[in-house]
């Protein structure tokens, strides 16, 4: 098994920021598995197009989003709850003070799980602003790596990167934040050898899995 991760953090502003290399391999199968055991989507009958479009998941839930609670433990809570544990514990690690602030007033009692998959090269997300009241997003790459974009208000241009299997960015998804973001493309071939051995579809994916923890909630 591959060794622990050594997380990098990229601040792009006050709301939004990036940690490279935070979930281990061990945790994004751990992860994945949670979520394709309560995946319901009907892949079999679903039209094949020729440029597929990304297709959000359907859960045993008949939802888009599975809800959960810090009483009943998952691989998505304790990834959020270490996400806490690992940003408020480090102070050098330079966190922006809104997104600081935010997640110091949030006990995370309340999360909830989506994921949307990916074909690559061709699966994109057009830019789009969230506009969820009093809510911190964790979004995840599993799989193929993507190709990302961020622009807030308190950056002059588009930022540009690498969202790979493992790292995880944070953001304010309320109105006010207007952290416009995107999906430009997925980088074919790119899923960690690992990954793709335990499960086949990862090699030729992007899943973004999306925790929303809703903020100050008791």
């Amino acid at each position: 098994m591959s060794n622990p991760p050594s997380p990098k953090v990229t601040v792009f502003d006050d709301t939004c920021f990036l940690l490279q290399n935070f979930l281990s391999v061990s945790e994004q199968l751990e992860l994945y598995s949670y979520i394709a055991s309560r995946d319901r989507t009907p892949w079999s009958i679903l039209p094949v197009a020729m440029v597929p479009s990304p297709k959000t998941l359907t859960f045993d839930t008949s939802s888009p989003q599975i809800p959960l609670t810090s009483t009943s433990p998952s691989p998505a809570t304790s990834m959020v709850d270490r996400c806490h544990s690992y940003v408020l514990g480090n102070s050098p690690l330079n966190v922006p003070t809104h997104c600081g602030s935010l997640l110091r007033t949030s006990s995370v009692p309340y999360v909830s799980l989506g994921a949307i998959r990916y074909k690559a090269p061709d699966g994109k997300f057009p830019p789009h602003v969230d506009h969820c009241s009093g809510s911190l997003v964790y979004l995840m790459t599993l799989g193929c790596c993507a190709s990302f974009m961020v622009k807030t208000p308190g950056l002059e241009d588009k930022v540009f990167f690498d969202l790979k299997s493992g790292d995880m960015l944070v953001f304010d998804a309320t109105t006010e934040a207007n952290v416009l973001h995107a999906v430009t493309g997925i980088w074919e071939g790119s899923c960690p050898e690992e990954l793709g051995e335990e499960f086949e579809v990862l090699k030729g994916h992007r899943f973004g899995v999306q925790c929303r923890v809703r903020v100050g909630e008791v």
